[in-house]
């Protein structure tokens, strides 16, 4: 337990004149701190959702429900007739008292007089299976899943529909709910706020005002609002952008403020609470942000740092950080769930534990009783001696997982919706799983998971095994709760919004192996990468580089006939006209039967100082020794293969400027190891006789990505997407006097398009 008494804070040095009342109001207001995890009598340590009602604290996490009475806890599993085990919701029926539960994959759980009832699409008018929210509102429970929102009358056992799933409109998903003065909110991911009034069944969309009072020094909005999450407390209703904080007041008059950054990415906000003091607690992939009045710009920061093991608490005020210091371990892990108040203080579901803050006179977890549920039946004690300390001491024994990889969604998927041409239609999002498992088999000839084992290739469960059809998110609730992968391949199209949603639930690393553009759902998720060298934004980010660094104006473009070659080129050359440079001259090349004198003619003529091309390293490396020979001094822009010391080698002492994206996985792509050409892209998918599409070398390439991942990361999921978030940032590599150098500083990928970008 840790406890922090007000008068040291009060005696920390202060940095640039801060206020003393503004260095740490978390810990002024909370002076004890315990973190309760299974060993305390959870079900898991990973917390997924919280409701606090009729002082009892109910905890669903990823393997069953908890409840904190205020002296014990009691836990159900799926040995206690838990349907699913995966919680990702909860509410209580005020009149009945009968809890109700989202779970991912399970569909809606109802826990009345200790049995557990389930519905799903099959049994009932539930449109999805994946429950994003649960909220109680006008004597009906409302659950928001991945196919629609759904409303349930248990006493007319009827259903309703709204927002329903089409295939004829954008997708809709409503990832959160609440009640408050009457009326339901839905909360949509990355898209508004939609309010509903109880009493006359109407509802309207909330947005905040492009011209909303900006607070500081901010401006005024210049890009489409994505919601995160949303509350309201007695005052107003608060609402979360990608980076801002937005207020509305009952006079409907809105006001925005900048949320605090710490570091060079921007924060992820998962969920929102107010405190009793009025303070705005934001919850999100990197710790806590702590709004200390809504008057005030002073932001706190709450992380936890690993080296060595602390919590640092950081005030911020306008982007600078005006004061810092460590405690022990207040917060367990980063990654924020879920915040609750009740009236001797707050509730934070980490992915680590259940973290409780109280001041010290109002504390009722001084001492913590459980009562054991895991292995030793329905919530009964055993009489045996040190029977409660062994079943307990097996439940939190840690399993090693294989290392395995999956693919989202298996080919053979079908999808059936409103407004679809015919009853059934092809999933959008496919990988190829072909060209996956051959990047695995390449990984495996190769020494497999660190020279110990082979990787495991996993494909879904292709559907309800009974009736061959479902939504595609099935397989992602499928790979989350049944299949421990290490992280999926996918081919998430830019309005593959529910995925993305789900996807930031589930928290999978994803590698997306589509063509397309990232769109702000993807971004938004926080786990969904793309290979930097099959990423339209770094091939973008190279031509502005081109443009800016190096100076190019005339740009030319030698096109081989390779299919991954020329997508990849396509991007490129739209980025050029985007700037208003549209190329000099295209050159249709066969490098083996190319008649170079012509070829250099015709860029001596264009007088083209960058010319852009995507050939392997050996034609690459004599296209360079043929411009220099011939005079020509104009920047060349290669793939990622020449990024290597055998081609400056090849290119000679004076290569003059040459520009590439720095390759992904080198493991596989620049292994000595003579399999499948080295498993280079060209020599695999570009041959002549290939008859390989360019989807089957990018979902190659993203399977190498994600495998290299795994190799560096090891098999903990978040640690897996720790190093794709590095190994995606977009790097650019020059060739000047020879050597290699990277270009400073690598442009963060993590910042969402700008509207009309």
């Amino acid at each position: 337990m840790i406890r922090i008494p007000l008068l040291a804070l009060l005696c920390i040095a202060l940095v640039d004149g801060t206020d003393a009342r503004t260095v740490d109001p978390v810990s002024a207001t909370y002076t004890e701190w315990r973190t309760i995890t299974r060993r305390e009598g959870l079900p898991s340590d990973d917390i997924r959702a919280m409701v606090i009602r009729d002082d009892a604290v109910w905890v669903g996490t990823d393997n069953g429900l908890a409840r904190w009475d205020g002296t014990s806890w009691k836990a159900w599993t799926a040995s206690d007739g838990l349907p699913c085990a995966s919680i990702s919701a909860i509410d209580v029926d005020p009149v009945t008292r009968d809890v109700w539960l989202g779970t991912l994959g399970g569909g809606l759980i109802r826990l009345t007089a200790g049995r557990f009832d389930q519905f799903h699409q099959f049994n009932s008018g539930l449109a999805g299976d994946i429950v994003f929210a649960v909220a109680m509102a006008g004597g009906r429970i409302w659950a928001a899943t991945n196919a629609g929102l759904c409303s349930y009358d248990a006493v007319r056992d009827e259903w309703n529909l709204y927002a329903e799933r089409r295939a004829d409109a954008p997708e809709t998903a409503i990832v959160g709910l609440f009640v408050a003065d009457g009326r339901l909110f839905a909360a949509s991911w990355c898209d508004v706020l939609r309010e509903l009034d109880l009493e006359s069944a109407r509802w309207t969309r909330i947005a905040p005002s492009r011209d909303a009072d900006a607070a500081g020094k901010d401006q005024q909005l210049d890009r489409k609002l994505s919601l995160r999450a949303a509350c309201m407390d007695a005052d107003c209703l608060w609402w979360a952008d990608e980076d801002r904080l937005f207020r509305r007041a009952k006079t409907g008059r809105w006001q925005s403020r900048r949320i605090a950054p710490f570091g060079p990415d921007e924060v992820t906000v998962r969920c929102i609470g107010v405190g009793a003091d009025v303070s705005i607690w934001l919850g999100t992939d990197d710790g806590l942000r702590i709004l200390k009045s809504p008057a005030d710009d002073t932001w706190i920061a709450v992380r936890r740092a690993s080296s060595p093991p602390h919590t640092r608490i950081d005030a911020i005020r306008e982007g600078r950080v005006h004061s810092a210091h460590k405690v022990a371990d207040m917060l367990p892990d980063n990654r924020i769930a879920c915040i609750a108040f009740d009236q001797t203080g707050v509730w934070i579901g980490t992915r680590a534990g259940l973290v409780r803050g109280s001041s010290r006179k109002n504390s009722r977890l001084r001492t913590i009783a459980h009562v054991p549920s895991m292995g030793i039946g329905p919530n009964r004690q055993s009489d045996a001696p040190g029977a409660a300390a062994s079943a307990t001491a097996e439940a939190i024994r840690p399993t090693v997982a294989a290392p395995a990889v999956g693919v989202f969604a298996p080919v053979t998927r079908t999808l059936a919706l409103p407004g679809a041409p015919s009853s059934t239609a092809r999933s959008r999002d496919v990988a190829e799983l072909d060209a996956v498992r051959r990047g695995v088999d390449v990984a495996n000839a190769r020494g497999g998971y660190r020279g110990t084992t082979a990787f495991q290739f996993v494909t879904g469960r292709q559907g309800f095994d009974r009736y061959a059809w479902g939504t595609p998110e099935d397989d992602l609730a499928y790979f989350a709760d049944r299949e421990d992968v290490c992280g999926l391949v996918a081919a998430l199209r830019p309005d593959s919004r529910i995925a993305s949603a789900v996807l930031a639930r589930t928290r999978i690393p994803v590698v997306n192996a589509s063509a397309a553009t990232p769109s702000p759902d993807e971004i938004a998720s926080g786990w969904i990468f793309r290979c930097r060298v099959s990423d339209p934004r770094v091939h973008e980010q190279l031509i502005d580089c081109l443009i800016d660094e190096l100076a190019a104006r005339r740009l030319a473009v030698l096109r081989t006939p390779g299919r991954l070659t020329r997508a990849r080129l396509e991007w490129q050359i739209a980025q050029a006209r985007r700037r208003g440079l549209a190329p000099v001259t295209v050159i249709d090349l066969v490098p083996e039967t190319a008649d170079w004198g012509n070829v250099l003619h015709e860029l001596s003529t264009a007088r083209a100082d960058g010319v852009l091309t995507s050939c392997d390293m050996s034609t690459s490396a004599r296209i360079v020794r043929q411009l220099r020979a011939a005079g020509i001094d104009a920047v060349f822009v290669g793939s990622d293969e020449i990024v290597c010391d055998e081609f400056a080698w090849q290119v000679g002492r004076e290569p003059g400027t040459v520009l590439a994206i720095q390759p992904c996985h080198r493991q596989y792509t620049q292994s000595p190891a003579p399999l499948h050409g080295n498993g280079r892209l060209h020599d695999v998918w570009e041959s002549p006789s290939s008859s390989a599409k360019p989807d089957d070398a990018l979902s190659y390439d993203a399977g190498l990505h994600l495998l290299e991942a795994v190799q560096k990361a090891g098999r903990d999921r978040t640690a897996v997407r720790n190093v794709l978030h590095e190994m995606s940032a977009a790097r650019l590599s020059v060739l000047r006097d020879g050597k290699w150098a990277e270009m400073s500083p690598p442009v963060t990928m993590r910042k969402s398009p700008k509207e009309g970008g």
